[in-house]
């Protein structure tokens, strides 16, 4: 090899190592910032959530503790009027109607914003009261498995709550289901969690990239705050499965 070849040759070399080093720092700079990027959306859904909860709890305790008691009052009040005339009895017994209507109405708004059994009892109990009150409030059958408690922080307790809750809430509302089963398991350092129900089934990857399911994208961030993991088996006229893998 002669000295304008061995030049040459030592040039491309040099090239290519300076061409390796900087598509390596590109590659390390493009991950580092990819993983800033997914932390401080993990921060903000977190500090998004945190904030929604606080507000949930606020508004249900002035529910249960203010509201609730004083239209129980003004229906108390109401009474001891002595009334003779059918038509004001008549008109006295339908606005206590109402009165009764909104006092269970607020209850159950309090309740599906923060459950005290969660926080005094955990997981599985708060879930159990709230199988019972689906199956006496809505037309449908609701069954729940779960073999023991599982030992969850709050803040993650409450998650999962809700992500049950928002599923449940889909196939209620969206999968027009009849019958939803719910089973809940621990395995090892996970529970593991199943929700299915034999409603309409929806196309999964669609409805997200569509960006219309606000659920789901709700029970996305969720489970990701957890450190959770999501599985969906749907389709239409077949039902949907979820399937959740949560740390505990």
């Amino acid at each position: 090899m002669g000295p304008t070849e061995t030049t040459i040759y030592h040039a491309v070399i040099l090239a290519s190592v300076v061409i390796g080093i900087l598509l390596t720092y590109f590659f390390v700079v493009v991950i580092h910032s990819q993983k800033i990027n997914v932390g401080l959306r993990k921060k903000n859904i977190l500090e998004e959530i945190a904030g929604l909860e606080k507000e949930r709890a606020r508004i249900a305790a002035d529910f249960h503790d203010e509201l609730s008691p004083l239209l129980s009052t003004v229906k108390m009040r109401m009474n001891y009027f002595q009334l003779t005339n059918a038509e004001d009895l008549a008109e006295r017994q339908q606005a206590n109607e109402h009165l009764e209507e909104v006092i269970k109405r607020m209850r159950q708004i309090s309740y599906n914003l923060m459950p005290k059994t969660l926080l005094r009892n955990g997981l599985i109990k708060a879930l159990e009261e709230y199988v019972e009150f689906l199956n006496r409030v809505h037309h449908i059958r609701v069954t729940f498995i779960a073999a023991e408690e599982s030992i969850l922080e709050e803040s993650k307790a409450v998650n999962v709550y809700r992500i049950v809750q928002e599923v449940i809430h889909n196939a209620i509302k969206h999968a027009k289901a009849s019958e939803i089963s719910i089973e809940i398991r621990n395995n090892k350092n996970l529970i593991n969690i199943r929700v299915s129900d034999n409603g309409c089934g929806f196309n999964y990857k669609k409805k997200l990239a569509e960006k219309t399911g606000i659920g789901l994208g709700s029970i996305n961030n969720r489970v990701m705050i957890v450190g959770g993991k999501m599985f969906i088996d749907s389709g239409p006229q077949r039902g949907t499965t979820y399937i959740f893998n949560i740390p505990i």
